[in-house]
C-alpha cells in the first residue's frame, strides 16, 4: 500500500470538498453591489469595467461583467460609494451616492447608452432599491438611529448588564419575532438565548448565552459602530451554525477628513421621577461619556496617509453610584463597646426609670429578694445556690419556698468591666461598624445603623481601528478594544467576604475583556476576491472579597475548630456571612476565564450567471 499516494488523495479530496461549497452572497460584515450590464436594446454586455469608489477614503473596488452581463463588486465595507461602468462603444455610466449597509447585497442594473467612452451619463437619483438578491429577514441600524432610540439607556438595557454601557444588542427588539427581556435575555423566533451569535468586523465574538455580562463586556462602544446588521431568519449559508439571530457590527473607519465627537449621557436623582406611592426618588448617579476621533494618518514631513492609511479612535467611560437601601439593623453603641449597658435599662423604661418585670401582674423578684429591671445583665461569675424565701408583693418563678435554686447577682449599674470581655469578642467588636443614621443621631440603641448598600462601578472602553489601502486591489484593517469594569457592592443581606453583615458586606467584581480583529481583502482578478480574517476574544471575570485569605483563627484569636463555619453574632446586629476567609465561610474568590480565537477564509468568484461561488471557512 502506498501511504504517500493515499495521503495525497485524501488531501486532494479534502480540498475538493472545501472548494465545492454552496452558492451564497453572504459576505460577513461586508456588502456587495451586483447587477447586470445591458445596452439600449436589452442585450447583455460582457467585459464592462466596473468600479465602486468609497467617497470617504478613496478605496476602489473593481469587477468586470461576465459573458452573461453579470457583475458583482465584493467585500465592500459599509459606506457611501460612487459606481461607474465603462466599455468601448458606450458612454461611461456613473451613479453617485450609493449608501451600502453592512452585510447588504445591493442590486444595481446598469443600462449603457451608445456613444464615445469619453462621454458619461451620471445618475443621481432613482426609484427606491428593491431587495431582490437576498431573502434574509434583516435590518440595518446606523449610529444616528442608535443614538435616537430610547432602548439604549444609560446603565445598560438589562438588570444583569455589568458594564453599564449603552447596549446596541437591544436593537433586536425592533425586529419582528424578537423579545428582549428586562434581564438582558433575548429570544428570537422562539430559539434559545445561546443560539444568537455576535460578530464584530466579521469575526465571531461569543454569543448571548450564559452570563449576560460576558457578552456585554465584549460588545463594542456604540459610538465606535458604523452600522449593526441584525438578521433574524433566512440568512446565508455561512451562518448555518446559528439557529437564532445574528448581530453583525461593522466598526467605524477613519476618512480623508478629520472628524471627532464628545458626548455625555447621565441620570441623577434630582431629575428622577418619584417611585410609585412614595415621595422618594431613587438615589443614583450614572454617567456614560466619551470621545471619538478619526481621520488619515499623517506625520508631518514623513508620511501622508490620505487615500491610504486611516485611524479611528474611541474612548467611552461609565460611572455609577447607587444608594438605595433603607435597612436599619442594630449595632453596639459607643457605651456598649466599653461595657456600659445602662442605656438598655433606661431605654426600655419611661423617663429614665427602668421597667420592672411583671409575672402574672406581680413584680418579678429574684430569689435574693431583688427586683431587677427589664434588660438587666447578670454576672455569670456570681452563680450561687440560695433557699427560696417567702416573698411579699412579688413572685419568683420556679422558686418554691424552702427549696434551693441557683441564682446570680446583676452587674452594678448594668456595666460589665472591660477586663471581663472575652478577647475574641473584643476582636469581633472591632470589626463591627459604629452607629450611623437617624436613630444613631438620636442616641437610640436599636435600629441605629444605616446600611449604605452603595454600589460603585467604573467601566472603561477604549478602541482603535487602523485601515490600510494596499494598492488598488487590497485592503487591510486591524481593530482592538479593551473593556475593564471594577464594581464594588455592599449588600444589605449577608456578605461575600466571610464577615457577616454589617461587619463585612463588600465584594468586588472585576471584569477585563479584549477583542482583536485583523482582516485582509484582495481582488485576485476582476471576478475573484479573497478574504482572510482572524480574531481573538479574551475575558476574565473575577468576583472576590476584600478579606480574601483572611486568617480568622489567627486574627480573631479563635481556638480549635470552628463549628457551623460562621462568625458568632451579636444579638440581631449581624447575620451570617460567607466567603473570603480561609478558615470558614464559603469561597471568597471566584474566577472564570474565556479565551476564544476566530478566523475566516472566503474565496468568492463570479462566473457566468452564477453570482457567487464561494469557499468559506469560519470559526
Amino acid at each position: 500500500m502506498n501511504a504517500g499516494g493515499t495521503l495525497k488523495k485524501f488531501y486532494s479530496l479534502a480540498a475538493l470538498l472545501f472548494l465545492c461549497s454552496a452558492l451564497s452572497f453572504g459576505q460577513g460584515a461586508n456588502g456587495t453591489i451586483t447587477g447586470t450590464v445591458t445596452d439600449p436594446s436589452g442585450a447583455l454586455i460582457a467585459n464592462a469595467q466596473i468600479q465602486a469608489k468609497n467617497t470617504a477614503n478613496g478605496q476602489v473596488y473593481s469587477a468586470v461583467s461576465t459573458e452573461t452581463g453579470n457583475y458583482s463588486v465584493l467585500q465592500m465595507p459599509a459606506g457611501t460609494y460612487d459606481l461607474s461602468a465603462t466599455v468601448a462603444g458606450f458612454k461611461s455610466y456613473n451613479r453617485v451616492g450609493l449608501e451600502l449597509a453592512a452585510a447588504q447585497v445591493m442590486r444595481i442594473d446598469i443600462s449603457l447608452e451608445v456613444g464615445a467612452t469619453g462621454e458619461s451619463v451620471t445618475v443621481t437619483a432613482e426609484a427606491s432599491l428593491l431587495k431582490t438578491e437576498s431573502s434574509a429577514m434583516a435590518q440595518n441600524v446606523t449610529v444616528s438611529q442608535m443614538n435616537n432610540l430610547p432602548i439604549l439607556g444609560v446603565g445598560g438595557a438589562g438588570s444583569n448588564a455589568s458594564s453599564g454601557f449603552r447596549d446596541p444588542f437591544a436593537l433586536a427588539q425592533m425586529m419582528p419575532g424578537t423579545n428582549y427581556g428586562a434581564n438582558g435575555v433575548m429570544v428570537i423566533n422562539g430559539t434559545p438565548n445561546n443560539n444568537i451569535q455576535v460578530r464584530i468586523d466579521g469575526q465571531v465574538s461569543g454569543n448571548l448565552g450564559g452570563l449576560r455580562q460576558y457578552t456585554q463586556q465584549q460588545q463594542p462602544s456604540t459610538d465606535a459602530i458604523q452600522e449593526v446588521a441584525v438578521q433574524t431568519s433566512n440568512y446565508a449559508a455561512e451562518f448555518g451554525t446559528v439557529g437564532g439571530g445574528i448581530f453583525n457590527a461593522q466598526m467605524k473607519s477613519g476618512t480623508n477628513a478629520y472628524h471627532g465627537s464628545a458626548y455625555d449621557y447621565s441620570t441623577n436623582e434630582a431629575i428622577n421621577a418619584y417611585t410609585p406611592y412614595t415621595a422618594k426618588r431613587s438615589a443614583q448617579h450614572r454617567w456614560d461619556y466619551g470621545v471619538t476621533f478619526g481621520g488619515p494618518v499623517r506625520i508631518p514631513k514623513l508620511y501622508n496617509g490620505t487615500n491610504k492609511t486611516f485611524f479611528f479612535f474611541s474612548f467611552e467611560q461609565f460611572f455609577e453610584n447607587l444608594r438605595v437601601s433603607t435597612l436599619t439593623p442594630t449595632v453596639p453603641t459607643t457605651g456598649y463597646r466599653v461595657g456600659d449597658f445602662s442605656q438598655t435599662i433606661n431605654y426600655l423604661g419611661v423617663n429614665g426609670v427602668g421597667q420592672t418585670i411583671k409575672v402574672g401582674g406581680r413584680n418579678y423578684v429574684d430569689p435574693l429578694g431583688n427586683t431587677p429591671f427589664s434588660g438587666t445583665i447578670f454576672d455569670p461569675n456570681t452563680t450561687q445556690s440560695v433557699t427560696c424565701p417567702a416573698l411579699v408583693g412579688g413572685v419568683a418563678p420556679n422558686c418554691t419556698v424552702g427549696t434551693t435554686v441557683p441564682t446570680r447577682t446583676a452587674f452594678v449599674g448594668n456595666q460589665i468591666p472591660l477586663s471581663r470581655f472575652d478577647p475574641v469578642a473584643k476582636n469581633v467588636m472591632a470589626l463591627v461598624p459604629l452607629p450611623t443614621g437617624t436613630n444613631a443621631d438620636a442616641g437610640l440603641p436599636v435600629g441605629n445603623y444605616q446600611v449604605p448598600w452603595v454600589s460603585h462601578r467604573l467601566s472603561n472602553l477604549p478602541s482603535i481601528k487602523i485601515d490600510q489601502n494596499v494598492g488598488s486591489k487590497g485592503h487591510l484593517s486591524g481593530y482592538w478594544q479593551s473593556t475593564g469594569t471594577t464594581a464594588q457592592y455592599s449588600f444589605p443581606n449577608g456578605s461575600h467576604d466571610g464577615l457577616p453583615q454589617p461587619m463585612g458586606g463588600a465584594r468586588g467584581t472585576f471584569i477585563y475583556a479584549k477583542v482583536v480583529r485583523v482582516n485582509y481583502d484582495h481582488t485576485l482578478t476582476p471576478t475573484t476576491v479573497l478574504h482572510i480574517g482572524a480574531g481573538w476574544n479574551s475575558l476574565t471575570f473575577s468576583d472576590q472579597a476584600p478579606t480574601y485569605q483572611y486568617d480568622a483563627l489567627k486574627e480573631l484569636g479563635l481556638k480549635g475548630s470552628i463549628l457551623n463555619r460562621q462568625v458568632p453574632g451579636f444579638v440581631t446586629a449581624v447575620v451570617a456571612g460567607a466567603g473570603g476567609m480561609n478558615n470558614f465561610g464559603g469561597p471568597g474568590q471566584g474566577n472564570s476565564q474565556e479565551r476564544r480565537p476566530s478566523g475566516s477564509v472566503t474565496l468568492t468568484r463570479v462566473q457566468g450567471d452564477r453570482k457567487s461561488t464561494r469557499l468559506n471557512s469560519s470559526h
